[in-house]
């Protein structure tokens, strides 16, 4: 059984994500169209404009997207300085491109190049401030159902199973059935606990406690266990379960 949950932390620069295009080209328009009003005498003009804008910023967007994607993996793993000197560099050439297609386009002098260089730079840092902020944003959620996932680990199966080693005692050895059933019904207490909810290290090692304690009634010797804790940790904080999926597999 794998011990990694399925919910895995969400990428920072996974720009291939549909999302993330269509609302880069959107809020792009958003932003040319607005120029564009500054620019124009009247609506044909302004949609002509706009229409130009778009032929030089969009690509240059779209290059921006797919190169950040292609190197995502090593940007995730570079500090952020290196991130935003990538951004810059990355930026400003994007923004070199789009000033050189709009001077072949209309009457656009270097200086103009240039300065579409400065817009691209900051129009990538501020993109790549997106994309950290979203993925902060969404590591809370992600953390919560990490947590949750490991907090259902306790199967139906093992529920069933307990419960007909309990019946098997209860004629022969009913004090020892009543101990399977109080060690369920403190683990189940566990695993019902608020899913946000964090308990000290001790406190979780009680509860794999028990659920050894009910797997040793189905093992018996074959179950051996020798702990090794240092007491100094014992109030340490830790999530509900997360020492259950670890003892589960071994």
């Amino acid at each position: 059984v794998a011990l990694e949950p399925a919910h895995k932390p969400p990428r920072v620069f996974d720009t291939c994500k549909v999302g993330i295009v269509l609302r880069t080209v959107l809020g792009l328009e958003l932003v040319i169209a607005t120029v564009a009003l500054f620019l124009a005498q009247g609506f044909g003009v302004w949609l002509m404009q706009t229409a130009l804008i778009t032929v030089g910023a969009l690509p240059a967007a779209l290059a921006w997207l797919l190169v950040v994607c292609a190197v995502k993996n090593k940007l995730e793993h570079s500090s952020r300085t290196k991130q935003f000197i990538f951004a810059t560099v990355l930026g400003y050439c994007c923004g070199l491109y789009a000033g050189a297609v709009l001077m072949l386009l209309r009457d656009f002098s270097p200086q103009h190049i240039w300065a579409s260089g400065l817009v691209g730079m900051q129009a990538s840092l501020a993109m790549m401030v997106y994309l950290i902020w979203r993925a902060a944003a969404q590591q809370p959620a992600a953390t919560a159902a990490q947590l949750s996932e490991l907090q259902a680990r306790i199967r139906p199966h093992f529920l069933f199973n307990t419960l007909n080693s309990a019946i098997a005692l209860i004629r022969s050895e009913p004090r020892r059935a009543e101990r399977v059933l109080e060690d369920l019904s403190e683990l189940f207490r566990g695993a019902l606990a608020e899913r946000t909810a964090t308990v000290t290290l001790e406190e979780e090692i009680e509860l794999a406690k028990h659920y050894l304690a009910i797997e040793q009634v189905r093992f018996e010797n074959r179950l051996r266990v020798t702990w090794d804790l240092d007491p100094a940790e014992n109030k340490t904080q830790v999530p509900a379960l997360i020492l259950q999926p670890l003892v589960e597999n071994a």
